[in-house]
């Protein structure tokens, strides 16, 4: 049988990345799958059926990685483990442990991530000395640097092998194995510098002189980026509490049922070996706080949802859709951009399901039926989202959430409660109609007529503001706090950059909320999602509550560099024209 490699080895802003991701596409899937929609779970659940069994016979031909790809996959999508493949799987992988080294037979970090994660999934308790005999050779096998590569090849990392190197070793944590903190601050540090300027990834960072193909922004790689981005926040978040050095000479004893201190004469510490020491940090000090890793993940998580497709995404397709899922989960988002990215790509999975069972994008040969099948199970099952805690959720670029809470739901009105149960809800008030209750100073319902005009602007009925700009920049003078937030959401996606400077008078705004909001809007009008560096609310001193003095010179900064942006871009028949709002800072 010829062997076939598991995983491809080789290989916000709409109208310039958008352009570059398409002219850089080379597959799209057979067929006319529907753009978005709903799937339900009846029709998941048949097609993970579907897809359990074609894996049942084809990876019964297997013995090499997509064997262990398959028998995870199976385990995910609800096969019982007790199933052939996924025993022999299971027995396969302990074979490559030998006391407490791991020896990978053919795909290094990509099979030991793999394993890693089979493992924990069948029997986290049962197989843990084999996940961390795994887990050690995924840290002995880390670059200085933070990132992964092969043994053979050298161009200063590789994302899609990185990515494995984090799976592997965050199903070793889950497992109980102690991974240092250095290892993910490293991988976190890699990340932040290889990391394109417009928020994706690339198979290799800038800068190495091999294949420039490799070095472009794939939508394979900016989920596989993001998503180690994530993981390694998570665990840096929960190393915040761990302190190094920590004075280990005294302990505790049982004693008669009673946990009681016990005072012991110091002794010297037994000298450990190498391989003992390489799982401790022993004084290493992070170097990148979680927070230090938001603008990154932001950034991608921007790329993600202006360049969100189905149908053409640069990369092996069902593995974006893997990487995908991992985002979304890891990021608490239900929504990139404006896309349900879950719906949207389930509904195309389905669509394009073979007879058989099984998926095959046909991208590269180098990923056969039975990976891409495996890796359509595990998006579909939503592999990541059980691991999950509510650590971390970014801001989603477009969506009007702001950092701290502050600012607009990102889908305020999607879901209600009704008989104790959470159901879809559907708005059909007409815009002109919710605009003129949010203009009616009787109306003392604001809340829910601004939670519904976001949802109609959300759903696809953007195009109607166009007609209602003189509306909001009235409504931006309101005297009301929550109807002037609400006009800046909807001014900065009316897609007109003449209203900047309504916007940027809006940076003014005696109440914080309405000026984070105007910030936002500028972001979204002017599609740069970060700003210019500037941070996206004021900062207090040491990260604490901002004071006044803060507040102030955020405000001054943010009115002077988005009033140099505007110049610099205005309309020509505007040029010599002083901003309608305000003064000309």
């Amino acid at each position: 049988m010829a062997k076939s490699r598991f995983l491809p080895t080789k290989r916000r802003i709409r109208w310039a990345v958008g352009a570059a991701a398409v002219m850089l596409a080379t597959f799209a899937f057979s067929g006319t799958p529907p753009a978005s929609g709903q799937v339900s779970k009846g029709e998941v659940q048949q097609a993970l059926r579907r897809g359990i069994d074609f894996l049942k016979e084809k990876a019964a031909t297997e013995d090499g990685p997509e064997l262990d790809l398959a028998a995870y996959a199976m385990l995910v999508a609800g096969a019982p483990p007790n199933t052939p493949i996924i025993q022999r799987a299971v027995k396969r992988v302990r074979a490559k442990v030998a006391g407490d080294k791991y020896t990978p037979l053919r795909h290094h970090i990509y099979e030991a991530g793999v394993d890693a994660m089979l493992l924990e999934e069948a029997d986290a308790k049962k197989y843990q000395p084999e996940i961390e005999a795994i887990a050690r050779y995924l840290v002995s096998r880390q670059a200085p640097e933070g990132y992964w590569e092969y043994p053979y090849r050298k161009v200063g990392g590789d994302t899609s092998i990185t990515q494995y190197g984090a799976l592997g070793l965050w199903a070793a944590t889950r497992s109980g194995v102690r991974v240092p903190i250095r290892v993910w601050d490293r991988l976190a540090g890699w990340l932040l510098r290889t990391q394109l300027k417009e928020g994706a990834f690339a198979y290799w960072p800038v800068g190495t002189n091999e294949n420039p193909a490799r070095r472009e922004p794939r939508h394979s790689m900016a989920a596989a980026g993001v998503g180690s981005l994530l993981s390694a926040r998570l665990h840096l978040a929960e190393g915040e509490e761990w302190s190094p050095g920590a004075d280990k000479k005294r302990s505790s004893k049982l004693a008669l049922g009673v946990l009681e201190a016990v005072e012991e004469e110091e002794e010297k510490e037994p000298q450990k070996s190498p391989e003992e020491l390489l799982m401790e940090d022993g004084d290493y000090v992070p170097k990148l706080k979680p927070t230090n890793l938001d603008p990154g993940i932001q950034r991608g998580l921007g790329w993600l949802g202006v360049n969100f497709t189905t149908k053409n995404p640069v990369g092996a397709p069902i593995y974006y859709f893997y990487g995908m899922e991992r985002v979304g989960a890891l990021a608490h988002v239900t929504h990139f951009g404006t896309h349900d990215w879950y719906a949207e790509c389930a509904s195309h999975l389905l669509a394009t399901q073979n007879k058989d069972g099984s998926w095959h994008s046909k991208w590269n040969q180098a990923i056969n039926e039975v990976s891409d099948t495996s890796f359509a199970l595990l998006f579909l099952s939503k592999s990541t989202a059980k691991h999950v805690k509510p650590i971390h959720r970014p801001a989603a670029f477009g969506g009007g959430l702001l950092s701290g809470g502050r600012g607009l739901p990102e889908d305020l009105s999607k879901a209600e409660a009704r008989d104790g149960r959470i159901e879809a809800r559907q708005i059909d008030t007409p815009l002109d109609k919710l605009l003129t209750e949010l203009a009616n100073p009787k109306n003392l319902d604001v809340e829910t007529a601004q939670q519904q005009l976001v949802q109609q602007i959300q759903i696809g009925h953007r195009e109607e503001l166009i007609g209602k700009k003189d509306l909001l920049v009235k409504l931006a003078k309101d005297p009301r706090v929550e109807v002037r937030r609400t006009a800046m959401w909807a001014l900065g996606r009316c897609e007109d950059i003449r209203l900047a400077p309504i916007l940027i008078e809006g940076l003014k705004d005696p109440d914080l909320d309405v000026a984070i909001e105007a910030r936002n809007a500028l972001c979204t009008l002017s599609r740069r999602p970060l700003g210019f560096g500037l941070p996206d609310a004021p900062r207090g001193p040491k990260g604490g509550p901002p004071d006044e003095a803060a507040i102030q010179k955020w405000r001054a900064e943010a009115v002077k560099r988005w009033t140099a942006w505007y110049r610099s871009i205005q309309p020509y028949d505007e040029r010599d024209m002083l901003f309608e709002f305000g003064d000309n800072e």
